[in-house]
């Protein structure tokens, strides 16, 4: 005959598994959506300061008509 004691200490323990079993199903779906965050993140290409574009030398410019 089992005692009560054990019967709680065994219900306990199922539902801390259960328990572990949902936060690695709900960590699984946010490292999904974290990964296609950065995968988007890394796709597109974000606002440029105009200042930090490359300037034109006159190298580039030569043989060119200003006009």
């Amino acid at each position: 005959m089992k005692s009560p004691n054990l019967d709680s200490i065994v219900r306990i323990a199922e539902e801390k598994i259960a328990d572990i079993e949902e936060r690695q199903k709900a960590l699984a779906a946010m490292k999904r959506q974290l990964n296609e965050a950065i995968q988007q993140l890394r796709r597109k290409t974000g606002p440029v300061c105009p200042a930090a574009k490359p300037k034109k030398t006159a190298r580039s410019n030569a043989g060119k008509c200003p006009y």
